[in-house]
């Protein structure tokens, strides 16, 4: 098994974080606004492959992680 710098600094940082996401695969919620416009803006442009309309998907995803 190979590790990477960063799960190795997880562990050192702390041990219980280290446990929860490479152990048992927890993953943390991200609230902040720049990654969630980020999603919905990936969301919009995908929707563009399946010839939907880009403007409004965006503006639902952007709506939905406002509330």
């Amino acid at each position: 098994m190979t590790y990477s710098y960063t799960q190795i600094s997880q562990y050192l940082t702390c041990p219980r974080r280290y446990r929860h996401r490479y152990l048992k695969g927890w993953k943390e919620k991200d609230t902040r606004a720049v990654m969630l416009f980020g999603r919905a803006f990936e969301r919009a442009n995908s929707a563009l492959f399946r010839c939907e309309d880009r403007g409004a998907v965006l503006f639902t995803e952007w709506s939905a992680c406002q509330s």
